[in-house]
């Protein structure tokens, strides 16, 4: 047996959350070009994860953080969470292989028929797509598989033990909305701050000109509001500054004078503050109407479910691991135990 301590696999849990992930749903084979030296990444149980393996689902975010300057410790870390996620693929896989709840060939096949309806798409026109990608389709095919039998396995060693309480949904509602205003007026804002100051090196008197060039060239539609905001803002730059829907209540002080008396896509003019230069669009207003409790509830109840879940699956896989030869080789052994280390000094 491979017992792991609890601190260790919860940080494991927390970064797979924030990092594999990504590169899992993005999974892409290594470039053709690169000549790699295959090798074993891990033993579990009687089988092995190749090194190719942690390759294949790690290309695409490794290149990412390489492209933003990350050090090779931090690219490392990430690196060893996709093996950790490739370890839990195998014990599941023979989770599936003791209770015969594999995904059968029809559920893959409707499952795939249905992310291309949803998609608009025919099947040939999902299989080219996913071609273009650089994943053959049999690997498609088996990706959808394992997502399937995951969520079989999901939903009867995990979900069917979640239980939540009435009273946890209205304590989330309380928490959420007990303060909410009974009134009012909501405001849908969009926002670009370019920053200034000494923490920058660069002046007000040198960056609101900028913004205000900017200004015009957004009145007079030579470029969008939300374009602008990809370029120039410090703020919200992929959503194009959208600030979304506030409460009039909840509105800095220093921006209320600015877009007073804006009607629906009115921009406002440059606002210097002591963090920077501001610019506003007024994008809709709609008065305000409470949030009720029954209106709430199926997504605070989702919430909560889906939470709970997660944190059920967690106790749940951390068992199986336990109960798991794990052996993780070369330089995964070493983060293994640095990981440990760190667990132990908590």
């Amino acid at each position: 047996m491979k017992a792991q301590p609890q601190q260790v696999r919860g940080s494991r849990t927390a970064a797979r959350s924030i990092a594999v992930t990504v590169a899992l749903l993005c999974a892409a084979p290594a470039a053709a070009e690169e000549q790699v030296i295959d090798g074993i990444a891990a033993q579990v149980g009687s089988e092995i994860v190749l090194i190719s393996e942690v390759d294949q689902i790690s290309a695409q975010l490794e290149a990412r953080m390489r492209e933003a300057g990350l050090s090779e410790t931090e690219i490392t870390l990430m690196r060893a969470e996709g093996l950790e996620r490739l370890i839990e693929a195998k014990i599941l896989d023979r989770v599936v292989e003791r209770t015969e709840m594999g995904a059968t060939e029809g559920e893959i096949d409707a499952a795939i028929m249905g992310i291309a309806k949803e998609n608009g798409l025919t099947l040939q026109q999902l299989v080219d797509g996913v071609a273009a990608h650089g994943i053959p389709f049999p690997t498609y095919r088996k990706q959808i598989k394992h997502e399937i039998d995951r969520s079989k396995i999901l939903n009867t060693m995990v979900r069917s033990r979640i239980h939540v309480e009435p009273n946890d949904v209205q304590d989330l509602f309380a928490a959420r909305y007990g303060d909410q205003p009974v009134g009012g007026e909501q405001i849908h804002l969009r926002h670009i701050l370019v920053p200034a100051g000494v923490e920058v090196m660069r002046s007000l008197d040198a960056t609101c000109p900028e913004l205000e060039a900017e200004r015009v060239k957004i009145v007079s539609q030579q470029v969008t509001f939300a374009d602008a905001a990809r370029k120039m803002s410090a703020l919200k730059q992929e959503s194009g500054g959208d600030l979304g829907w506030l409460h009039a209540d909840d509105i800095a002080a220093w921006m209320k004078p600015a877009i007073d008396g804006l009607d629906n896509g009115d921009i406002s003019q440059v606002v210097q503050t002591n963090f920077g230069c501001n610019l506003m669009m007024v994008v809709a207003r709609r008065g305000f109407t409470p949030v009720r409790f029954d209106q709430a509830a199926p997504e605070l109840y989702k919430e909560i479910f889906d939470q709970k879940t997660e944190e059920e699956y967690v106790r749940w896989i951390d068992k199986l691991r336990d109960q798991t030869y794990i052996q993780r080789k070369g330089v995964y052994a070493e983060v293994d135990r640095l990981l440990r280390q760190q667990a132990v000094g908590r």
